[in-house]
C-alpha cells in the first residue's frame, strides 16, 4: 500500500474507515507517521470514521488542518491576498 501512494497523481488520498470498528493507536500512529516523514507531498485524508477512531486520528486531523491553513495561505500570498501572509511565516510581512 505504502509503494502504492508514492505513485499516485495529485496531492491527498482519501483513506477510507467505513466498517472499521477499531484500530490500534500502534498502526495509526505508524501509518500517517510514515506517510508524513516519507511522502510529504501526498495528504492521506481519513473519511468515514467513527468516534472510536477519531481519537486515534485527532493529531492527524490537527496536522491536516495546520497544512490546508498554510497552504492556502501561501497561495493567497502568490495571488495578492496577503491577508494571513504573517502565519504562513512569508518574509514581507516578518518585523
Amino acid at each position: 500500500m505504502i509503494a502504492s501512494l508514492g505513485r499516485k497523481a495529485g496531492n491527498w488520498i482519501e483513506l477510507d474507515f467505513s466498517g472499521v470498528e477499531s484500530a490500534s493507536a500502534a498502526f495509526t500512529d505508524e501509518l500517517f507517521g510514515f506517510v508524513e516523514r516519507e511522502l510529504p507531498d501526498i495528504w492521506l485524508v481519513p473519511t468515514h470514521y467513527n468516534e472510536t477512531i477519531r481519537p486515534l486520528l485527532n493529531r492527524h486531523l490537527s496536522l491536516l488542518q495546520q497544512r490546508r491553513d498554510r497552504a492556502w495561505c501561501l497561495a493567497s500570498i502568490a495571488t495578492g491576498f496577503e491577508g494571513c501572509a504573517a502565519l504562513a511565516g512569508h518574509p514581507r510581512t516578518r518585523r
